[in-house]
C-alpha cells in the first residue's frame, strides 16, 4: 500500500519518539539532523556510513546500484517499487548482524524495524 510521504514522517516521528530501547538507526549523512530531532534525546546510535543503501558491504558485493536496476527489471512487481527498495531490504540481515557486532548498548536481542520511505509519495 502506498501512502502519503507526510503520513510517513508523522509515523516516523510517533516511532522515534515514543521507543524507549535504545535504537541504532542506519541513515544517510543527509538525513542525520532531522533524524536526531525526531528522536530527541532518547538513546539512539546513528549509522550514516553510507548515502545510499547500494553502498553497503553486502549491496555493493552484488554490483551496487547497477544490481538494484537490474532486480528492479525482473520483479513482477516493479510497477510499485523503485530501485532503491532492493539494497535496504536485501541488507537487513547485515545491518542486524552489524548492530549486533558493535552491541553498543549491551543488548542480548536485536531485531529490525523497517522505516524506509521508499514505498511513499508526496501528497498533491
Amino acid at each position: 500500500m502506498l501512502i502519503c510521504l507526510t503520513e510517513y514522517w508523522t509515523w516516523l516521528e510517533y516511532f522515534l519518539s515514543n521507543v524507549e530501547a535504545p535504537v541504532v538507526f542506519y541513515t544517510s549523512p543527509d538525513l542525520l539532523e532531522h533524524m536526531q530531532q525526531l528522536r530527541g534525546d532518547k538513546p539512539v546510535t546513528f549509522i550514516t556510513d553510507y548515502a545510499q543503501a547500494e553502498e553497503m558491504p553486502p549491496i555493493e558485493a552484488l554490483g551496487g546500484k547497477a544490481w538494484s536496476e537490474q532486480m528492479n527489471k525482473i520483479d513482477p512487481e516493479n510497477f510499485k517499487h523503485v530501485a532503491g527498495v532492493y539494497a535496504p531490504w536485501t541488507a537487513k540481515p547485515w545491518m542486524v548482524q552489524h548492530a549486533k557486532d558493535l552491541n553498543l548498548y549491551s543488548s542480548t536481542y536485536f531485531f529490525w524495524v523497517s522505516s524506509c520511505p521508499i514505498l511513499f509519495f508526496d501528497c498533491v
